[in-house]
């Protein structure tokens, strides 16, 4: 059986690219404060943020926590429990076709929706009041 030659064969050696479908990256690192912000929370915190939220969230999960994305310069705000992430912030961010881990992953939206500050406060706000005081 023949075997055809590799694609880069007779090149010179430089580095290697591997080609990726787009929307296929498991994740890319993208810097905040450029047309969106991100505020994130332990999940322990996030989920039933998201749960309170539904599809009007766009967030992701990476390594334990929940990354809320909203509007450039939202203001912060967001209370305890929680770390507003703008200019000079890089996240991991999943590719737009990553809804399943391991890792990183879309759990609502996508990287180009943004969840509403005012709707995301106010989730926040409700589910600290409904956690027991030694939780806050």
């Amino acid at each position: 059986m023949r075997v055809p030659p590799l694609p880069h064969a007779g090149r010179r050696a430089g580095p290697v690219s591997a080609e990726i479908p787009p929307g296929r990256m498991r994740w890319e690192i993208r810097p905040a404060g450029r047309g969106w912000d991100a505020v994130r929370m332990a999940a322990t915190l996030g989920r039933p943020v998201l749960a309170q939220l539904g599809d009007a969230a766009a967030v992701y999960y990476d390594d334990g926590d929940l990354i809320f994305l909203v509007p450039y310069d939202s203001g912060g705000g967001f209370g305890p429990g929680t770390e507003y992430l703008s200019i000079g912030a890089w996240l991991f961010m999943p590719g737009p076709q990553r809804r399943q881990g391991p890792g990183v992953h879309w759990l609502s939206g996508h990287e180009r929706a943004r969840t509403s500050p005012e709707t995301l406060r106010a989730a926040l706000d409700a589910v600290r009041q409904q956690a027991p005081e030694a939780d806050r």
